[in-house]
């Protein structure tokens, strides 16, 4: 993708569109954009400085973000998918400049691989979800200019005024020297020209656009992103505590919203040899902490702070440098934040963690301490010990150690994601939150009104299917739609006002 200028602290292009976020729902709404109307000028701003992506990540070919699609509940993320196969092998916007082989040694996203013991019809993608991400890149990263490390923290609504201009008079527009005031038009006629909203970063770059997508969450868009408007006469800001016109109970529906995977995490378990059985692993019950309501061993001496796994499943094999690899994948409850108390307890069980094997030969951290980082890993293979005792015990052999003393296999890789400590994803005011929670829907988010030219286009926008997959392809999908209808009425708009320029000028006024 091209660079959008951030040389400069203030771009002087006005873009068509800005999304900020190229996760799959900002990706899609580009994607969608560009298949309708090709000639859309877009700009991908994205808040991390060194992948795209959002909660999709699959390092390796595991998903430590979102794996899961119901082919028979998911029509959009299922069309999307044929979509993206089907024009491999086609000419699509910016992949006619592509080179063929390249296009042509891209491997299907589609037929998806079932869950083995699944509970509901849910598949995964061969080698991960990244995989889409990869695709949609490709779509359109001839057709967007794109900023990285681009974290908005104030969006500014430019009111243009128009002048009474003279005959024979050509457009001169103008900015304030803050390069956030009105652009005023010489040779408008009368009436006010459509908005252009400035979207300033966290490093003071600004960038402006007719239209803005906001493909982050709107807890996080609430909480790190100020509203302001600008008077269009003499280039003051006027904070905006009513952005978009959001009703009190929207806006509380935001703030209260949870973010999906937000205090979670994934780790990924690589094996050379496979020691578990899919339906076992998917149905053994696993024990929890102290305090959440269950008796066996493992709660009587696991404190309820600590990290701990609450769901783990068959993620497939994989190839790593050639190798093949099973991979054992597990949602993690992060537990508490408090390092300190994590620290004494990264002491006293880790002392008791034996390797086995040993053969740790990658470990991946985003934003996380080694420590922590081996206090999951212990405490989920004695979690996962169950499962191992339960499948010897199905083939005869003894049980053995109580669970508080057995581990599961020490893998031959780990791959971790503790997606609370990421500030890309997490509002900071819940990265004190130990359990994941499902976010609802907010109705009411996107409602239309005159002028309104900022939108919401994250999973946690979309009222159907929120903090999935599917809500945010739903969501990007109808981001697209109404900001490309926007743009038409614009053009419209300003068509009609040239022309009623010329009469004008003809009958000498």
């Amino acid at each position: 993708m091209a660079s959008g200028g951030a040389s400069s602290a203030v771009v002087d292009r006005v873009y068509d569109v800005i999304i900020a976020g190229a996760g799959l729902s900002g990706l899609t709404t580009a994607m969608r954009m560009l298949e309708q109307r090709p000639q859309t000028s877009v700009l991908l701003l994205e808040s991390s400085a060194h992948r795209i992506g959002g909660r999709i990540l699959s390092p390796q070919g595991a998903d430590l973000g979102p794996a899961w699609i119901w082919p028979h509940a998911q029509p959009r993320m299922m069309r999307l998918l044929r979509d993206l196969d089907q024009q491999n092998s086609s000419a699509t916007p910016g992949q006619a400049r592509d080179n063929d082989s390249k296009k042509n040694n891209r491997k299907p996203l589609l037929p998806l691989i079932p869950q083995e013991s699944g509970f509901g019809g849910e598949a995964r993608m061969r080698g991960g979800l990244g995989r889409l991400i990869e695709e949609l890149k490709r779509r359109v990263e001839q057709d967007v200019d794109q900023e990285m490390d681009a974290k908005v923290v104030k969006i500014v609504e430019e009111q243009h005024i128009s002048h009474r201009g003279t005959s024979g008079s050509e457009d001169v527009s103008r900015t304030s020297p803050s390069g956030a005031g009105a652009i005023e038009t010489a040779a408008d006629t009368g009436g006010t020209r459509p908005t252009v909203v400035a979207v300033h970063t966290a490093d003071g770059r600004v960038f402006r656009a007719r239209q803005v997508v906001l493909a982050f969450p709107p807890k996080k868009v609430l909480s790190d992103v100020k509203f302001a408007q600008n008077d269009g006469k003499n280039g003051l800001e006027v904070e905006n505590n009513t952005p978009l016109n959001l009703s009190r109970h929207v806006k509380q529906q935001m703030a209260n919203q949870p973010v999906w995977m937000g205090p979670a995490g994934k780790i990924a378990l690589f094996y050379r040899e496979k020691w578990w059985s899919p339906d076992a692993l998917m149905r053994t019950q696993l024990p929890l902490p102290r305090g959440t309501g269950t008796g066996d061993s493992y709660s009587k001496i696991h404190p309820q702070h600590q990290p701990h796994a609450f769901q783990a499943y068959d993620a497939g094999s994989v190839i790593v440098d050639g190798e093949p690899m099973h991979v054992l994948v597990a949602f993690v409850a992060l537990g508490s934040n408090n390092q300190s108390l994590l620290a004494q307890d990264y002491q006293a069980w880790t002392q008791k963690y034996v390797s086995g094997n040993g053969k740790h030969a990658e470990t991946i951290v985003d934003n996380g301490s080694t420590a922590y980082q081996k206090l999951v890993l212990a405490n989920v293979l004695e979690q996962l010990g169950r499962v191992s005792m339960l499948i010897s015990a199905s083939k005869g052999n003894t049980l053995g150690a109580e669970p508080s003393n057995s581990y599961a296999p020490s893998p031959d890789m780990v791959t971790f994601k503790a997606w609370r400590n990421d500030t890309d994803i997490m509002p900071e005011s819940d990265q004190n939150m130990a359990f994941p929670q499902h976010p609802h829907g907010i109705r009411g988010l996107n409602n239309d009104h005159p002028g309104r030219a900022i939108w919401f286009a994250s999973s946690e926008a979309a009222e159907d299917w929120t903090g999935m997959l599917e809500g945010a392809v739903i969501a990007g999908e109808l981001a697209a739609d109404v900001v490309i209808e926007k743009l038409q009425e614009t053009a419209s708009d300003v068509e009609l006002q040239e022309k009623k320029i010329q009469y004008q000028r003809r009958d000498g006024k």
